[in-house]
């Protein structure tokens, strides 16, 4: 082919009423913004290259998979994911137009932003140019005359307010600027956890060093870089002093923890505080105050403390019970009276809130559908949260309040850990390049059996197998955003089943008579339950509310985990009906009744292991041990076996037991498994899980982020 990306075009445009911005991925029209996956936003540089142009399929795919076999209706799902983005109706075509038996022709008017915005009326330039023609008396007799010309005048210059308004509209580009941030750190591998210091000249970060996580430092250019610590530990989640002078860290190797501090020029470590594992770190605007998140000594949930520099003395802030994953990400704001924090659940949503440091009183930001993973204050009333959406992470200003959301646009299709200056002119995050592929293992012959079975570039994840082991149910983010994919047992022929563009979605579970699909997805902080069938797409909503467990063999019921009352159950819904029944209680999170409908098994957010009891009647027992809490629910019943997810000298295996919990046996390696992703066939003789194929993290930085909001 000779269009390369190198000759598509790079800098904004318009497509009709909306503005493209291929360096964001970003279309905006009035106050609707999406951001397209790469491969829509290509089709689209494509289309806009050559206007005119008819465009074969094989062509297209020659553009958009060159080194991918792709089936025949991948250009016909990506063309029409293409016109539902821009509104376009192949009936009546404005855009994309099908030109039988040759390909596609884009019909839609395409013009660089500074000609100003196409339109369907008179040229631009032309309609600021026409002046209203005022009435004359004599063409409109009245007893009124003079009322009647003062009518015609106030009337003509509404109607040149309104051009001139337009006009000025349509020239203007969007409220949102093409990115400027610039590289900071871009060497292979990975920088993560960036610090800006209060008067945004340095940024301190975590990069690795013959295997131990060491804090280095750069000036706002990205030069000057120094290493500031070099023991053998890990140094981690670097917090400035807010004079500038210095950095508070967490230090790990093996069972020891604690707080240090060290000089922001170098020197020797001073430690603070031992204790147990930490995530997060942040300093009061006092410099009197560390507040950090520390997980439970019993049941691992990390709640919120603080330590006092003088007196030495920690205080508990918040403590949530082991049915969430804890509270993580404190951020104290700049006037040091409010603790923003994001309270993680098992689904994986992210609550935000705020801890007001005077009075203890915890408030829910009113924002919803959040997936963040890092945030921090840009002033008292806005934060910067790093959030999913639509298939990929980006940073959004939200307001503390109101919950009002505006987008920053950045050049990273993944942009997490948000850190900025006191006065919020610098910004700086993490750019992360990340993809998940589905792999294929078999048991029977583990070490020569490894291999990849679906691979997009994007994330795949959570396979599946049907009933019959000819078909598998997956979420994958290739279309733009995570999505519901059904695909042949070799991985080829994959189709799409869900356009939510939904937060998220996760637990794929096959009926057993596999006309159903049952999945969880993320909605206004809600996890519901929907069944879907794979041969029509037809979606129906359960009405219930929870993480997707499994079918009962006879497929009459499914099970689910749900919180009552703070505590994570089990519980059962008819599938002909009704409201859902608790199961299994007490802390029970996830759980599979066995084929033969004998045995029930579960695990649970209390306590450690894969606990069995019968179908009715009789007690509990635990099966298998050792089981950490990222892997609760990364396990599957074959037939006659017990299939799950161990950590054997810090890495994931793959092993099996009867269901006595006897006969163990060990498949190996699962490297770099991606979690929850374990599935096994109903015959045992094959497992599927999810491997990260790709991360790569760079630090970007940006000035002046969120000026003229």
């Amino acid at each position: 082919m000779d269009t390369t990306t190198e000759s598509l075009p790079s800098e904004p445009f318009w497509v009709g009423d909306w503005y493209v911005d291929p360096a964001t991925n970003g279309l905006q029209k009035d106050e609707q913004m999406r951001r397209l996956e790469p491969r829509l936003m290509l089709l689209l540089r494509l289309f806009a290259s050559q206007p005119g142009k008819v465009w074969s399929r094989q062509a297209l795919r020659e553009c958009l998979w060159p080194d991918t076999h792709v089936s025949r209706d991948a250009i016909t799902r990506v063309i029409s994911d293409l016109r539902k983005v821009l509104g376009d109706d192949p009936r009546n075509p404005r855009f994309i137009t099908t030109i039988p038996k040759k390909g596609y022709l884009f019909v839609g008017e395409v013009k660089p932003v500074g000609s100003g915005r196409p339109t369907a009326e008179r040229p631009m330039a032309e309609a600021e140019t026409v002046a209203p023609v005022s009435p004359t008396v004599a063409e409109a007799p009245s007893r009124f005359p003079t009322a009647w010309v003062l009518t015609a005048v106030l009337l003509g210059l509404v109607v040149a307010v309104g051009i001139f308004v337009r006009s000025s509209r349509a020239a203007d580009p969007p409220r949102f600027r093409p990115p400027s941030d610039t590289f900071l750190t871009n060497d292979p591998g990975v920088e993560s956890q960036p610090a800006v210091s209060p008067d945004g000249s340095r940024i301190a970060f975590v990069k690795r060093v013959a295997s131990w996580d060491q804090i280095f430092m750069v000036d706002a250019n990205g030069l000057s870089e120094i290493q500031l610590t070099r023991e053998p530990r890990h140094h981690r989640h670097p917090a400035w002093s807010p004079d500038g002078t210095t950095l508070a860290m967490y230090r790990t190797k093996g069972d020891e923890h604690d707080l240090a501090t060290i000089p922001a020029l170098g020197g020797q470590a001073v430690s603070l505080l031992s204790g147990r594992e930490i995530s997060d770190l942040d300093w009061s605007p006092t410099g009197d105050t560390l507040y950090f998140s520390e997980a439970h000594p019993t049941h691992g949930t990390f709640g919120l403390k603080s330590f006092h520099m003088t007196s030495r003395g920690t205080r508990t802030l918040t403590e949530p019970g082991p049915d969430v994953r804890g509270d993580f990400l404190p951020r104290v704001s700049p006037d040091g009276t409010s603790l923003a924090f994001a309270r993680v659940h098992p689904s994986g949503h992210r609550d935000l809130h705020t801890l007001d440091l005077r009075g203890s009183q915890i408030a829910t930001i009113p924002a919803h559908d959040l997936f963040a993973v890092g945030l921090d204050w840009q002033s008292d009333r806005h934060l910067v949260v790093s959030s999913f959406r639509h298939g990929t992470y980006g940073l959004w200003l939200i307001d503390i309040r109101d919950g009002r959301e505006t987008w920053i646009p950045t050049r990273g299709e993944r942009s997490y850990a948000p850190s900025i200056s006191r006065d919020g002119h610098c910004l700086a995050y993490e750019k992360v390049n990340y993809e998940k592929n589905i792999w294929l293992v078999r048991p029977d012959q583990p070490e020569a059996s490894h291999h990849s079975l679906i691979n997009s570039g994007y994330w795949d994840c959570e396979a599946f197998f049907s009933p019959d082991g000819s078909r598998l149910a997956f979420t994958s983010s290739r279309s733009g955003a995570l999505e519901l994919w059904v695909c042949d047992a070799e991985g080829a022929d994959p189709r799409q089943l869900t356009h939510w563009h939904r937060e998220f979605i996760t637990r794929p579970r096959w009926s057993p008579d596999g006309s159903r699909i049952a999945i969880s997805a993320l909605e206004k902080g809600q996890s519901k339950i929907y069944l879907v069938e794979p041969d029509s797409g037809a979606v129906t909503d359960t009405g219930e509310r929870g993480l997707v467990c499994s079918w009962s063999p006879d497929g009459e019921a499914l099970y689910f985990s749900a919180v009552s009352d703070g505590v994570h159950e089990i519980r059962r819904w008819s599938s002909n009906g009704g409201s859902a029944v608790p199961f299994v209680g007490d802390h029970a999170f996830y759980g599979e009744e066995s084929v033969d409908g004998a045995w029930f098994f579960f695990t649970r957010r209390d306590r450690d292991g894969i606990w069995r009891r019968p179908l009715v009647g009789g007690r509990e027992v635990r099966v298998v041990s050792g089981i950490p809490p990222r892997h609760l629910d990364n396990w599957g019943l074959s037939r006659d076996r017990l299939f799950f997810a161990a950590t054997r000298e810090g890495e994931t295996v793959a092993a099996s037991v009867n269901f006595a919990g006897e006969e163990l046996r060990e498949y190996g390696v699962l490297p770099r498994m991606a979690s929850p992703s374990l599935s096994v066939s109903r015959d045992g003789k094959r497992l599927l899980y999810a491997r990260v194929a790709r991360f790569e993290v760079d630090l970007m930085l940006i000035r002046n982020p969120v000026s003229g909001f």
